[in-house]
Formats: C-alpha cells, sequence, structure tokens
C-alpha cells in the first residue's frame, strides 16, 4: 500500500477486510464507479481531485458509504470533521437496520 495511503487507513482507524481503501487513476474511479458500483454519471465534483490541475495519485479525500447490496448510501468529504461525524451516524443507522431485519 502507498504510505499515503497507509496514513490515511490508521487516521480513520480502519479494520482490515471491512474498510477498503483505494488509490487509483480518475479514469479506473469512473469504470469502478460505473459499472461496479451503478453510478452511471460519477461527476467531476465527486473525484477526490480535480483531474485538469491535481496529480491522479493524491489519495482518496471522499468516503463512499456502501451497504450489503452495493448501494452508494452517501459520499462524504474526508477532510470535514462534520462530514465524518455524519458518515459515523449513518454507519450506525445502517448498522441498526442490518440488526433489526426478520
Amino acid at each position: 500500500m502507498n504510505t499515503q495511503l497507509e496514513k490515511l487507513s490508521e487516521q480513520y482507524g480502519t479494520i482490515s477486510g471491512k474498510w477498503f481503501i483505494l488509490g487509483a487513476a480518475p479514469d479506473s474511479v469512473q469504470r469502478l464507479a460505473q459499472y461496479e458500483l451503478g453510478l452511471t454519471a460519477l461527476r467531476p465534483e465527486h473525484l477526490p481531485f480535480r483531474p485538469a490541475t491535481e496529480p491522479a495519485t493524491l489519495p482518496a479525500g471522499r468516503l463512499l458509504l456502501i451497504d450489503h447490496d452495493q448501494h452508494v448510501r452517501g459520499i462524504y468529504d474526508g477532510a470535514d470533521i462534520h462530514e465524518i461525524e455524519r458518515l459515523i451516524t449513518e454507519v450506525n443507522v445502517l448498522l441498526y437496520i442490518y440488526d433489526h431485519r426478520h
């Protein structure tokens, strides 16, 4: 894993096998979003960098919450504490829903 991604992983206290931190070229992110996650129109503002002005090797600044059905439940700015708090709340809501399914 790239050193920047390792630092990001440590910063968020990721759990191996439950969290996946990815670094990829913009076209790879676009293909993943479109074909694997079903996002047919990933807009440039959802990318963690601006392809025209920033190198594609930056670690992801966006966090995606993806449920068991591979639906994107939210996209969050990893550098914004309020966004992280919202992500944590939404993860807890999702866990509650999973725990109370019949």
